[in-house]
């Protein structure tokens, strides 16, 4: 965080206003409901507030690129084989981004097509840009589960 751009102090503590309310949508069953007081008092130490939403289906939300769901604690991967020649590709390939039921959260490899596609905007991966975070971190956009 202190080398943030929310950081306008180098305290290693957000003092933006976007870090006040950023969504995350987890799953309305353990384990989620019980690591999720962990996960906020682990955000609030670094001055990010979560908008926690617990959801039935968390799945829809968080793989539905337009909602711009920056944070869920819904998702994990297991490998099918102790080699990452099995996910690798499948995380990190922008060939493998869609619209609806992406796996690819992070939209590794995303193309100005592919976000127009999925209505959403072109990250800025200019060098001044290149190093802080997602674009939409430290936002809430109110998209969320609904």
């Amino acid at each position: 965080m202190k080398q943030s751009k929310y950081d306008t102090d180098g305290d290693g503590i957000c003092d933006d206003p976007v870090c006040d309310g950023v969504l995350q949508i987890g799953s309305n069953t353990p384990p989620n409901t019980e690591m999720l007081p962990v996960v906020e008092s682990s955000f609030e130490k670094i001055g990010i507030i979560l908008d926690s939403r617990e959801v039935t289906d968390a799945y829809t939300p968080i793989t539905t690129v337009k909602r711009e769901v920056p944070i869920s604690i819904r998702p994990g991967w297991g490998k099918d084989y102790p080699d990452a020649f099995t996910f690798v590709g499948f995380l990190f390939n922008g060939e493998g981004i869609a619209c609806e039921g992406n796996y690819n959260y992070a939209l590794v490899g995303l193309t100005e097509e592919k976000a127009k596609e999925c209505g959403i905007d072109f990250p800025d991966t200019s060098a001044a840009q290149r190093g802080r975070g997602h674009r939409g971190l430290c936002r809430s956009n109110g998209r969320g589960a609904g």
